[in-house]
């Protein structure tokens, strides 16, 4: 079976995060997405997946040629000219589509049963086969509306709540057969969902949707993003964390010196490796922290992410915040609700619902400098992390 992913997009609603580091290569619970993308189609006998990147398309294409000795699939890169869309990077990819495969988002992370959605297709005879869910907002969604027969009689691109025709939503993986690639133009940006599917519709060809009821997220927003992170550490979905877990704490640990009575820990919570933690300090969960962090004594963290070599220190505060890679807190800084991306140094008393941009500097002074001027992002007052 093979597989074509979807990641191309620039992931600008989970900005800042995404200003230096592509959607699909965001840690969840200390591993890259893409990893656990992989894993799952390949327990699901994808022997062939196909990557469309565009953006960061380069850093994206190291890290596979790196790693694919540890994969079983076959992967392959597909770099687009410019941005094509869903339908546009289909077509591109028209060369490596010759049989029956699946479509998938590339930020979805989901347990769906892929085996049984492609004989649920083959059965049905169908051209396009659409995973759906039922969702409470249907809103932000594709709303897809069937009959009796499960085939799609109804596609309405994000309606609104009293347009909606039912709640169950696109959720970003299909099957499909390689005949629909002669319905996309060539050589320009085409949406699946607003072109091609809506035309299928009208023309009542062999478009099914496959019903699940298990789970599926996407890692869109800082919130849904932050969500996965719990949902995995809660088991609401049964997703490989790295290191051995201590029951009695509810933490998974790389290192066995973790556990200490001089540390309050309170799960559950994942901690990669050569982690410090000093005398005093506080964790509540559901908390992850990367690789080489070192947190100083009497600092308090709680049901936050934060990424490889974050240095906090004494007596710093980190409540429900997203902290990216070799981010440094000054002593007694408090930080809450907020997203900070990489290479960041705070030394002021406070930041609530804020979003900093990759490579600020905040001190006492208010003395503001970024990397990336153009991408600084210094929000105190609007953030759009979710209390």
């Amino acid at each position: 079976m093979k597989a074509i992913v979807l990641i191309g997009g620039q992931g600008t609603r989970l900005r800042p995060l995404t200003y230096t580091t592509t959607k699909a290569m965001l840690p969840i619970v200390n591993q890259p997405f893409l990893d656990r993308l992989i894993r799952r189609l390949e327990a699901n006998d994808v022997s062939n997946i196909v990557f469309a990147i565009n953006y960061l398309a380069n850093d994206l294409q190291a890290y596979l040629e790196q790693q694919k000795k540890n994969y079983k699939a076959k992967i392959t890169c597909s770099i687009e000219p410019q941005p094509l869309g869903s339908g546009g990077a289909l077509k591109y990819n028209a060369e490596y589509l010759e049989e029956t495969f699946l479509l998938l988002n590339g930020d979805i992370l989901t347990d769906l049963d892929y085996k049984k959605m492609v004989r649920f297709h083959k059965e049905k005879n169908a051209q396009v086969t659409v995973n759906i869910a039922q969702v409470s907002d249907p809103t932000r969604f594709g709303v897809i509306d069937t009959d009796s027969q499960d085939r799609v009689i109804s596609w309405q691109e994000k309606p609104s709540i009293e347009e909606a025709r039912s709640n169950w939503v696109n959720v970003g993986v299909w099957v499909i057969d390689p005949s629909v690639l002669l319905e996309i133009p060539s050589n320009r940006f085409v949406s699946l969902e607003r072109e091609v599917f809506q035309s299928m519709v009208g023309t009542k060809s062999p478009f099914y949707a496959f019903k699940s009821h298990g789970y599926w997220a996407d890692i869109g927003t800082p919130s849904s993003y932050a969500q996965i992170h719990k949902d995995i550490l809660f088991g609401k979905i049964e997703e490989p964390i790295l290191g051995v877990r201590d029951h009695r704490h509810n933490v998974w640990a790389v290192t066995s010196d973790i556990i200490s009575p001089a540390v309050s820990i309170f799960g559950p919570a994942a901690f990669g490796e050569d982690i410090y933690m000093g005398n005093g300090v506080s964790i509540t969960g559901p908390s992850v922290f990367g690789a080489r962090c070192k947190i100083a004594p009497n600092a308090s963290i709680a049901d936050s992410i934060l990424w490889d070599d974050v240095e906090v220190g004494e007596e710093a505060i980190i409540k429900n915040s997203i902290i990216g890679r070799n981010v440094r807190l000054a002593p007694k800084v408090r930080i809450s609700n907020s997203v900070i991306a990489d290479d960041v140094f705070i030394d002021v008393p406070e930041l609530d619902s804020a979003q900093i941009g990759p490579g600020t500097s905040l001190s006492h002074k208010s003395l503001i400098h970024s990397a990336l001027q153009q991408n600084l992002w210094v929000d105190s007052g609007s953030g759009s992390f979710p209390r």
